[in-house]
């Protein structure tokens, strides 16, 4: 009997878990520190005519430096998508990560930190890295918990390939 009462507990919550995941993620408030440490990106400073890409990453992170590079290399597909790369991790960290991408160079690329976490309990990032996908109306479209490529986010986005 105690194994068939575990076994319910954890089939319960293994079903909660995903159906949670499964559910629509509100587009985002957020005030997160820029790369200059003195002005903050908001929601507002996003523009309205390009679908958003959150990424939560850590600079130390091979996946998400995979996951980055993929991007970079295609970033002529993405003239309507912007990205907005989110670490809660070091400062300096942040930055360096920052400089040697050259993520600078995009205007349609943010690295900002989330000093308070708001962005994080908001978007509920499980892992790193973890992108949340929406379209040009602030729609969710989906979760991706795990490294990707660019190839997948065009998919996910619909983006006509030139």
């Amino acid at each position: 009997m105690k194994h068939l009462i575990v076994f319910i507990i954890i089939t319960t919550f293994g079903l909660a878990t995903s159906t949670a995941k499964d559910k629509a993620i509100s587009f985002p408030i957020f005030s997160l520190l820029k790369m200059d440490s003195t002005s903050y990106l908001t929601n507002k400073d996003l523009s309205v005519e390009k679908s958003t890409v959150f990424i939560n990453f850590s600079p130390t992170c091979d996946h998400c430096e995979r996951t980055i590079k993929s991007i970079l290399s295609n970033i002529s597909n993405f003239t309507t998508t912007q990205f907005v790369l989110t670490s809660f991790e070091d400062f300096d960290a942040i930055r360096k990560f920052y400089f040697e991408n050259g993520l600078s160079s995009f205007s349609n690329i943010f690295v900002v930190q989330d000093t308070d976490y708001s962005l994080t309990r908001q978007i509920k990032y499980s892992s790193f890295p973890c992108l949340v996908l929406y379209d040009q109306e602030n729609n969710y479209i989906k979760t991706i918990d795990e490294e990707t490529n660019a190839k997948t986010l065009i998919k996910a986005l619909k983006i006509k390939v030139k």
